[in-house]
């Protein structure tokens, strides 16, 4: 259709206008050919406009306690239903009381709202934002907060009534949403024909059914979650569900009929977590920088599942050092700390000194994940997996120096921004390049070893003792030791 922009800006402050010419695009006109399933809905300007259901809804006759229920719909980023005008409260039982069968136990309940009770203030509060709820419906026997009903449900037995509850009771769940969120879909091959986004909006039915960004579709069919795509009739997935009901938000394993990848059997990752949030397994989305930090935030632990700091490519050989850049050898900055002398024997002609060894290098063969920037919070629990330089230490007289090790630890410093998001992983980890972000090796140790002093101005002359420092088994063009500089490593 084609309006002048007075006609535009009348129908955004939904007016009424009578002389709109006839659309340009007509789907009733014949001139398109269904192809595959569709659904045409009418929707008025009426609808549209209307004040009396902000958003859309979508039910769900599963039943659940309270809890689950609040954090489902927060998985979807969604809210409880809480009606705040009697029209509305009527119409949402009226459209879902044929459910009670379902819904209902020996406490007659249809569907959860979205309050909680403060046992401080004995107020109904909004979930949202913690304010006291403006409009109820409660029966009068059951409208007190306590200890044992803090959560409110519609009941069944009393058109339009509400009553406050046990949170541990079960019940079917209808949530609200102001938006028509994004889902990602992870876990892909890079080739996949597959939509890696999806929404969901109202349906004349409330179901949950999650429309692709280009053609696919993911709904339930006969209690089994499908994909099928409306471009390609032999591209298909189905999920192995574990129970009955089962959704297919958070990591699923599905079965792929007819894509470019070659895995028939992957495990997917739906989520609505923004970017700088997590998805647990379950679905749940917590801050990112809760990821790994050693507390559990997610319900089913996955938080703190897989932290291991250094991602180890396949065929990766710890024996061998990191390949040279450039046609450079390996710069591999070193500082030594002599901490203190603990023997000093003129007799044998040996000392003892503690030091701290301190070795920086980069490893463009690996990658980092969920780096922070306190280089002590990326410790490698497994350094053993990476390559790290060993040293060979000769004293002046060509002999060995005697080492005894106290401590060794290995650091990653976050010096780079992340990586661009790799979505054919499931977990959202933040990925770094070892190319751009150096490895820290720390040594504590005694070191003992021989030394020649000229006795005859002793001691009242200054005497020269020194060690040499080699890389074990790298020769000059592969890496070379260099003088820790309070400078950038040189990439």
């Amino acid at each position: 259709m084609a309006l002048e922009a007075d006609q535009m800006k009348a129908l955004l402050r939904c007016r009424e206008l009578n002389d709109l010419r006839h659309p340009m695009i007509d789907l009733s006109s014949g001139h398109f050919k269904v192809l595959g399933p569709t659904t045409t809905r009418n929707i008025t300007l009426a609808e549209i406009c209307s004040d009396r259901v902000t958003g859309f809804y979508l039910f769900f006759p599963q039943k659940m306690i309270f809890k689950h229920a609040y954090t489902w719909c927060r998985k979807l980023k969604g809210n409880l239903i809480l009606p705040e005008d009697g029209s509305t409260n009527e119409y949402f039982f009226d459209r879902f009381v044929s459910y009670k069968d379902q819904c209902d136990d020996i406490w007659t309940h249809l569907f959860w709202i979205g309050s909680g009770g403060n046992l401080t203030t004995r107020v109904w509060e909004r979930l949202t934002d913690g304010e006291p709820i403006q409009w109820y419906q409660f029966l009068r026997e059951y409208r007190t907060v306590t200890p044992e009903f803090q959560c409110i449900a519609v009941v069944t037995h009393d058109r339009y009534k509400w009553a406050a509850c046990p949170c541990d009771i079960e019940t079917c769940v209808l949530c609200n949403f102001t938006t028509h969120p994004e889902m990602r879909l992870r876990g892909l091959c890079k080739d996949s024909a597959f939509d890696r986004l999806f929404s969901f909006r109202d349906n004349k039915d409330y179901q949950l059914i999650f429309d692709g960004l280009a053609h696919v579709v993911m709904e339930e069919r006969n209690d089994t979650w499908i994909m099928r795509s409306r471009l390609y009739p032999t591209l298909k997935a189905e999920m192995i569900s574990q129970w009955v009901g089962q959704y297919p938000v958070g990591v699923h394993t599905w079965i792929i009929e007819g894509d470019r990848c070659r895995q028939k059997e992957v495990e997917l990752l739906l989520t609505s977590c923004h970017d700088d949030e997590y998805t647990c397994n379950d679905g749940s989305c917590i801050r990112k920088d809760r990821r790994c930090d050693l507390s559990v935030d997610c319900a089913d632990q996955s938080d703190e599942m897989d932290c291991s700091v250094v991602v180890v490519p396949d065929g990766y050989s710890a024996q061998l050092p990191p390949p040279t850049y450039k046609g450079t050898s390996l710069p591999i900055l070193f500082a030594l700390n002599i901490t203190s002398v603990r023997t000093f024997d003129l007799v044998s002609f040996t000392i003892g000194i503690d030091v701290y060894i301190k070795m920086e290098w980069r490893d463009r063969r690996l990658k980092y994940n969920n780096l922070l920037g306190n280089m002590r919070a990326n410790k490698l629990r497994r350094w053993r997996e990476v390559w790290t330089p060993g040293l060979e230490m000769e004293d002046g007289t060509k002999s060995a120096v005697e080492i005894k090790t106290h401590s060794q630890a290995a650091y990653v410093v976050r010096a780079a921004e992340p990586l661009p998001d790799d979505d054919t992983t499931i977990r959202e980890d933040v990925a770094f390049s070892g190319l751009e972000n150096p490895l820290v090796f720390q040594d504590e140790a005694t070191l003992t070893f021989k030394c020649h002093f000229e006795l005859q101005m002793y001691p009242f002359d200054r005497q020269k003792c020194f060690i040499v420092f080699k890389i074990k088994d790298v020769t000059e063009e592969l890496g070379m030791l260099v003088k820790k500089m309070p400078l950038d490593f040189p990439v």
